[in-house]
């Protein structure tokens, strides 16, 4: 019972992990963006390795009070079926801003790509396709997923999914990107069922790296050859 007590040690480093996940980069990128422009790209990349820094700091010494987090173990039938899931969920989201006009938040971002120097290019792809998933995998699928399935499972994946909707989502300076809430709602379903089938982040962090690199695609390809 002592896990469930408001204050104890693994519930305050979650806490902590939550408030410096949704409050280490926004602030400071957009900030920085202002003054040194022509390093966006690069300021989002040392940002999150800052951030993929702290959190694993923190997750040591959550493993030490607490149930670890586990890497899992990877079985290529789970793989599969997962990302048969994923990949129709993308098409039809695309093909709804298509027919709608209405763009996904990351749309615009993508296509402002082409236009940084190659350095900046490495840097913003090992962001997104690297750090992003590995910090969202401890973060929600192993921190929060230890401490919500305590309560239930449907407590986990309303609880986890809402927070991983707003993280990717959200902006300061825009508010919520509602076209975006259907894809991580269920982006966030499935890579909650991953850690649930494979015991740990790993399954879910490769998936996760996945999607990016098939949804980056597809916004390359539509704004790149669609005006």
């Amino acid at each position: 019972m002592s896990n469930h007590k408001l204050f104890s040690k693994p519930v305050v480093l979650c806490v902590v992990m939550l408030v410096f996940l949704f409050y280490s980069d926004e602030y400071v990128i957009i900030f920085s963006s202002y003054i040194f422009e022509s390093f966006y790209m690069s300021l989002r990349f040392i940002v999150d390795f800052i951030k993929l820094a702290v959190v694993l700091a923190i997750l040591f010494f959550y493993n030490k009070t607490n149930t670890p987090v586990l890497i899992g173990t990877i079985k290529i039938k789970t793989v599969t079926e997962l990302t048969f899931i994923i990949v129709p969920v993308v098409f039809v989201l695309f093909f709804i801003e298509k027919l709608t006009g209405v763009e996904f938040e990351a749309g615009s971002y993508y296509s402002d790509i082409d236009e940084t120097i190659s350095v900046s290019k490495v840097l913003f792809y090992f962001s997104v396709f690297v750090i992003q998933p590995i910090i969202q995998g401890v973060v929600f699928c192993g921190v929060l997923f230890n401490e919500l399935i305590k309560y239930s499972r449907k407590i986990l994946f309303s609880v986890s999914t809402l927070f991983f909707i707003v993280y990717n989502t959200y902006d300061i300076r825009f508010g919520v990107c509602l076209s975006g809430v259907v894809l991580f709602v269920f982006l966030s379903i499935i890579l909650l069922l991953a850690r649930m089938k494979s015991g740990g982040v790993l399954l879910p962090v490769i998936l996760h790296a996945l999607f990016n690199i098939f949804y980056f695609n597809i916004q390359t390809y539509h704004y790149g050859y669609d005006g």
